[in-house]
C-alpha cells in the first residue's frame, strides 16, 4: 500500500495511516507528459515536538507539514520550485527550505 505510515517510536508498530490519495493529487508528469498520481518526498524533517514537514514534487511544489502525534495534515504550502533540502533551527524555531530549480526571481542553490 501507498501513502505515509506513521509508527510508534521504536518501530514496533503502525499508529496512523494517511491514504496517497490525501496529499498525491493527479497531475500532468513533466517528464512524460502522461497523467500521474504519483509523487516523493525529497526531504523530511521534524522540530522534535509538534511538527514534522515533507518536501514534496506533485504538480505544485510544496512542504506540506504533519501534527507529530496523531500525522494529521496541518498546513501545505506552495514553495520554490524542486524543494529538496529542510533544516530546522532550533534556536530561531524555524523550518528552512532550499530548492534546486529556478523560480522567477529566484536562482535555487
Amino acid at each position: 500500500p501507498k501513502g505515509i505510515f506513521i509508527h510508534y517510536v521504536d518501530g514496533s508498530e503502525v499508529l496512523h495511516t494517511l491514504p496517497k490519495t490525501m496529499f498525491c493529487p493527479t497531475h500532468t508528469d513533466r517528464m512524460t507528459g502522461q497523467e500521474s498520481d504519483d509523487c516523493s518526498f525529497f526531504d523530511v524533517a521534524s522540530d522534535g515536538h509538534k511538527h514534522v514537514w515533507a518536501a514534496i514534487h506533485s504538480g505544485v511544489h510544496r512542504v506540506e507539514a504533519f501534527e507529530i502525534d496523531t500525522g494529521a495534515l496541518v498546513a501545505s504550502v506552495p514553495t520554490c520550485s524542486t524543494p529538496l533540502d529542510l533544516d530546522y533551527h532550533p534556536a530561531r524555531e524555524e523550518m528552512w527550505l532550499h530548492c534546486a530549480g529556478e523560480t522567477p526571481g529566484h536562482e535555487g542553490h
